[in-house]
């Protein structure tokens, strides 16, 4: 037998009292299987609507309908156990809707209901309640066609009451409450009430619906935000750098000619004060000083030169080692100390797609910075290793130098911020602007003092 139910429009105190103790549950639940399981818990509870089983059918993105969650016994003994130890506990409803952690996600009745997909449109009874947002309470309905044959199998109830669910343009679902094993009738009230709870269900779902989309639209906002207030911070340091960039090269190119004067002259004074060990030693000291400063000039005057990137496929670990080359050349032609550089690099390091004299420019102030760190320590070094995903290769420069203080971590790639004794800060600055421009990446880790630093430098696979 099946009953078309017209909606009541009055409850009584008790059943007011229920629905104000499920708004209160559900007010502050951000979790949409949380909100299912109060929803349901209200629809079996004792103290609520009695049902022995109760499901919740949503629509999908193809209208299909869809098993969210289905609390209730899986057998006669069970529902035995549960209701004498309820009834011996008699625990507030409030106490009920507050164990979701320990719901049995594993219940093989909620298992059978998440399982289940019900295309809409055929003649049963789910559909039609979809359809046309009707309450239907049915005896005996098994074997007619009346629910989906799949549904027949798990509810297994003498009576059951099939109510949509509204959503904002359409019905969104379907509640469906049974009484299986209390062998208890379901009174039409009861079914009246079930009807109610589906209405106030609705209202639940859709507005966590519109505040989970109100939050992604949110972290959406606010990733947004974040980036481009980086943007901005990159474009005001390149912008910045630019115009610093200009004056260095501005400042080298009128130096040079004269620093070449100063450090031949100091070579030709050194070379004709005889024994003057006084004089040899001054002379060859401003000689190496200007030795160093004209390598300072010509990497800036190369640097200014290079306006635009002309990217080319090249291999990341060849030129590194060609920078370390160079780099222990000129120590050497400056009189420093050597210092030991261990190069671990893969064998199979893939190809990167970069401005190989760029990246070069940006590597040697890395390497620089990580080698002034370490130079004079006994057991000091620099470790240079590789790796890579699908995007980028890795090149990491790991010293066991004095470290990187907290405060400073995220300065070091600021204009003007060094450490460095005679440093000008600007190494890592341009180093990080070269590396990014090129759609790469570069950062530093460091456990703090005595603990060293590790530089990752990531670009672009070609």
């Amino acid at each position: 037998m099946v009953v078309h139910l017209k909606k009541e429009n009055f409850l009584t105190n008790d059943e007011l009292g229920l629905f104000y103790v499920l708004a209160d549950a559900v007010y502050s639940v951000p979790d949409p299987d949380e909100l299912f399981f109060i929803l349901l818990t209200a629809a079996t509870a004792g103290s609520g609507l009695s049902f022995s089983r109760a499901a919740l059918f949503l629509r999908d993105e193809k209208g299909n309908l869809v098993g969210k969650m289905g609390i209730g016994p899986v057998s006669a003994e069970e529902a035995g156990k549960i209701w004498f130890r309820l009834a011996q506990d008699n625990p507030p409803l409030s106490k009920l809707f507050s164990g979701y952690p320990n719901f049995r996600t594993g219940n093989p009745f909620n298992q059978k209901i998440i399982s289940i997909s019900l295309p809409v449109g055929d003649d049963d009874i789910c559909s039609r309640v979809l359809q046309n947002g009707e309450t239907y309470f049915l005896t005996h309905p098994y074997g007619k066609g009346l629910i989906p044959e799949i549904l027949e199998s798990v509810f297994i109830s003498p009576q059951l009451v099939v109510t949509p669910i509204p959503g904002r343009y359409e019905n969104a679902g379907i509640l469906i409450g049974g009484n299986a094993f209390s062998g208890q009738k379901v009174s039409e009230h009861q079914a009246q009430r079930i009807a109610f709870l589906a209405l106030a269900a609705g209202n639940i779902i859709e507005r966590a619906k519109i505040n989970q989309e109100s939050s992604e639209r949110l972290e959406e906002l606010q990733e947004a935000y974040h980036n481009l207030y980086q943007t901005r911070q990159r474009l005001l340091s390149s912008e910045r750098l630019a115009s610093i960039g200009e004056a260095i090269a501005y400042v080298s190119h009128e130096i040079r000619e004269p620093l070449s004067v100063i450090g031949g002259l100091a070579k030709i004074i050194g070379r004709s004060c005889g024994e003057n060990q006084d004089v040899k030693s001054q002379s060859g000291l401003i000689y190496q000083k200007a030795i160093q400063l004209n390598r300072f000039v010509n990497r800036n005057l190369a640097f200014a030169g290079l306006r635009e990137q002309k990217k080319e496929s090249c291999h990341p670990v060849e030129l590194v080692k060609g920078v370390v080359e160079e780099i222990v050349k000129d120590m050497a032609v400056e009189g420093q100390a050597p210092v030991k550089i261990e190069e671990r690099f893969n064998s199979e390091t893939p190809m990167v797609l970069v401005d190989s004299e760029r990246l070069k420019h940006a590597l040697t102030n890395v390497l620089e910075n990580s080698i002034y760190f370490v130079a004079g320590l006994p057991d000091g070094k620099v470790v240079l290793t590789s790796e890579w995903d699908e995007r980028f290769v890795r090149l990491i420069i790991a010293d066991n130098g004095i470290g990187i203080p907290e405060t400073n971590i995220e300065r070091v790639f600021e204009p003007f911020f060094t450490t460095r004794s005679g440093g000008n800060g600007l190494g890592l600055a341009f180093a990080r602007q070269i590396i990014e421009t090129a759609g790469g990446r570069i950062t530093v880790e460091s456990k703090g003092k005595k603990e060293g630093a590790v530089f990752t430098v990531s670009l672009p696979r070609g």
